[in-house]
């Protein structure tokens, strides 16, 4: 049974049968692998073991496409399409897509997303994918080697191979979690949206092949913080006045935009005479920098650009860059970058109108510590601090040692609340962060202190059981993740009057 009572699945994963053959028979199946661990990872994010994938096992063959995958699609609350030169040119598969968007009709949407995920498992050029599908963002399980020939290399499935394997399939992962979320439920109330002031709506520039790794990391870390991350679809479909429509529409609702600039110059949309990538940065630039936006243009150390007109884009962009207020041209470090994108949204933060409903005296703000082990395992906690009208600050992750600390003095200096998180961490981490609190005066000058906790949470042990402090109250609660256990936290940080930067 589906983990959503309206379903029988929560996915159906429809894909081309030749797609699952290895060369050799002690392997298993991509699609087979895919399966098994999406199916895991899923139910690990969302905390129900009742997750329910669907895919026909049998070789189709010269079999009928009848009712019973008529009904299995009926009964799926997302598919997920697994793009291969073998599935665009299956009849049967594209059967599948065809009757899950003629069958999901006015459901097929929820709020801006689609019930259906698209995964690239080998190239396909975009305008061969389906129709339907060309303007869904994809997930890519390879990287481009040679974009003249379009040459690429699929992922290794295997952990201790590559890394980008496990991380694309983390953010397939993810994605399926909030869509399972967020499908209405007949058997509770569907929960309010989350407001977007819980964080910032971000503008991160669809960039070239040799940056899709890192901007997908940064992609990553933004969302993990409750940001909104745009483009929401693969712009390679727009062409001439649509797209500088949608480009334009989506910079006027940031508050931020970021453009990686690589080594390649890109492709060229139908109907311009410049690459997206620079569009993107042209139309960003003519959008101005004021108190609502500003705009970051981020090129490697190592940049060597690939052909004369890259090299010439670059070299006007560093000629003719300029600012009013707060837009950068940088050439640096990626980590450098990330911290200082992070700074860029504590500030917008902190100067952004309020949304409608939330006073500026009842807005509160809570630094939430934890090491870097239980990121995932804070995500229920966070989402509920949100959901409670609660701005969530997370503790960077840098190599720059002197910008993290500088950042931590910022936070603890504004917070209305405090919370470490005490999880699969060492017991030295948490008494080094149990120092901490200690100092919490000399960072606050006059400004009253903030509403301390720690939150014990994870696997029970003994070092857990035995801690006690009179520096902050202690939440003890393990196991999964209840909104009880943090209520009396929450009440005890509205009582408190808000502090101001």
């Amino acid at each position: 049974m589906s983990s959503l009572p309206n379903f029988e699945n929560d996915l159906f994963i429809s894909y081309a049968h030749l797609d699952n053959e290895t060369l050799s028979k002690e392997q298993e199946g991509w699609i087979s692998l895919l399966h098994d661990r999406l199916s895991i990872r899923v139910a690990q994010l969302i905390g129900d073991k009742g997750v329910k994938i669907w895919r026909d096992k049998k070789l189709q063959g010269n079999d009928v496409f009848g009712e019973e995958i008529i009904s299995r699609l009926r009964g799926s609350a997302i598919l997920i399409s697994i793009l291969t030169p073998r599935y665009i040119n299956s009849e049967w598969c594209l059967q599948e897509l065809n009757a899950f968007f003629d069958q999901a009709g006015d459901s097929l949407q929820v709020g801006s997303k689609l019930r259906v995920l698209k995964v690239l498992k080998t190239p396909v050029p975009l305008d061969r994918h389906p129709a339907k599908l060309q303007g869904v963002l994809g997930y890519e399980f390879y990287e481009v080697i040679d974009p003249e020939t379009g040459r690429a290399r699929e992922f290794i499935p295997d952990p201790d191979k590559d890394i980008r394997y496990w991380q694309r399939l983390d953010d397939l992962a993810w994605d399926v979690k909030a869509l399972i979320e967020n499908l209405p439920r007949d058997d509770q109330p569907r929960p309010a949206p989350v407001a977007a002031a819980s964080g910032l709506s971000i503008y991160l520039a669809t960039t070239t092949s040799d940056l899709v790794d890192r901007r997908d990391e940064i992609k990553r870390e933004l969302e993990r913080r409750g940001h909104i991350v745009m483009p929401d679809q693969d712009l390679r479909s727009l062409t001439g006045e649509k797209l500088r429509e949608t480009i334009n529409g989506y910079l006027q609702s940031s508050q931020l935009s970021v453009h990686l600039i690589g080594e390649h110059y890109g492709m060229v949309p139908e109907m311009e005479d410049c690459s997206l990538i620079q569009l993107q940065q042209e139309l960003a630039a003519a959008r101005g920098d004021d108190e609502t936006f500003s705009h970051i243009c981020w090129l490697p150390p190592e940049i060597a650009p690939k052909d004369e007109r890259q090299r010439q884009f670059i070299a006007r962009l560093q000629d003719s860059f300029s600012s009013h207020n707060g837009s950068e041209l940088l050439q640096t470090k990626l980590e450098d970058l990330k911290t200082i994108i992070q700074q860029k949204i504590e500030k917008r933060l902190r100067t952004q109108p309020v949304a409608a409903g939330v006073g500026a005296d009842d807005l509160k703000r809570v630094y939430l510590i934890c090491d870097q082990m239980d990121d995932e395992s804070i995500e229920p906690l966070t989402q509920h601090l949100f959901d409670q009208g609660v701005e969530v600050i997370l503790a960077l992750r840098d190599d720059d040692q002197s910008e993290v600390k500088q950042f931590h003095r910022d936070q603890v200096s504004i917070c209305d609340g405090l919370l470490i998180y005490y999880g699969r961490a060492k017991s030295t981490w948490m008494m080094m962060n149990l120092n901490e609190l200690r100092k919490l005066p000399a960072y606050r000058g006059s400004k009253p202190l903030p509403v301390k906790a720690i939150f014990i949470g994870g696997e029970a042990t003994s070092h857990k059981d035995s801690f006690r402090t009179l520096e902050a109250t202690i939440i003890r609660h393990y196991g999964d993740f209840s909104p009880d256990a943090i209520a009396p936290f929450i009440e005890q940080l509205k009582g408190t009057k808000g502090a101001q930067p």
